[in-house]
């Protein structure tokens, strides 16, 4: 993402938006086109960023700045404005951390209950499937591998499985709990794992479809221990 998009995105989102209660913009100019298809692009990307914005207020303000006019708010109140969005947001995503945190333990120690389990030093546990009989990925190696992963309310975030196409990457490349399980795998086995949120994504989660302080769970089947 440019710098142009992070700079401009509520604003071209607003005043698209605000649209729909007036007349449809009139298309036919190829700089309308060009500014709705900008307006469109950016639009998608705030909403997946899941931010809340007032829609006639981002509008008057993109139309103040492009006009020249003098803002209706000097710039200590916006700061304030800004600084109060951004720790409204912190203290609802440490909720929501709690929360993961709480369900995904919970679900961490029924599965560790269960037969065959076994657990790492720092939290990820796993269960075989299939053992498999091949080689195993050394630290560096590039696997293949098909995987399926889930939150604890059974939330699907991605699957190679689901697309119908393996992945292949380097083992030193994704998250801390994949490191410690495909070297203990191999070739042709397939392991349940479920690793928590320090050896996953932590307090940060990853976009929206994995929250902050989630507890992830993995069906992962190593195809490869050496692709390359």
């Amino acid at each position: 993402m440019n710098r142009l998009t992070i700079l401009l995105p509520a604003g071209l989102m607003a005043l698209a938006g605000c649209n729909g209660g007036g007349s449809e913009p009139d298309l036919e100019s190829d700089e309308a086109r060009h500014s709705y298809a900008v307006g469109w692009q950016v639009g998608q990307n705030i909403q997946r960023s899941g931010m809340e914005l007032d829609g006639n207020a981002v509008a008057a303000a993109i139309r103040d700045a492009l006009e020249g006019q003098d803002p209706a708010l000097d710039q200590e109140a916006m700061q304030a404005a800004m600084q109060a969005a951004q720790q409204k947001r912190m203290d609802e995503q440490r909720q929501e951390a709690e929360s993961n945190r709480e369900a995904g333990g919970e679900y961490l120690e029924e599965f560790k209950a269960g037969d065959g389990v076994q657990v790492s030093e720092d939290g990820v546990a796993w269960k075989v499937l299939e053992a498999g009989d091949g080689d195993s990925p050394a630290a560096g190696d590039t696997v293949r591998v098909h995987y399926h992963g889930e939150t604890v309310d059974g939330e699907v975030f991605d699957s190679s499985r689901e697309r119908g196409e393996p992945v292949t990457f380097p083992t030193d490349s994704v998250i801390k709990g994949w490191q410690q399980v495909l070297p203990k795998m191999k070739e042709g086995g397939k392991w349940q794992v479920v690793i928590p949120p320090e050896m996953a994504y932590g307090e940060q989660g990853a976009g929206p479809a994995i929250g902050p302080g989630e507890t992830l769970i993995f069906e992962i089947e190593l195809l490869e221990a050496d692709a390359e």
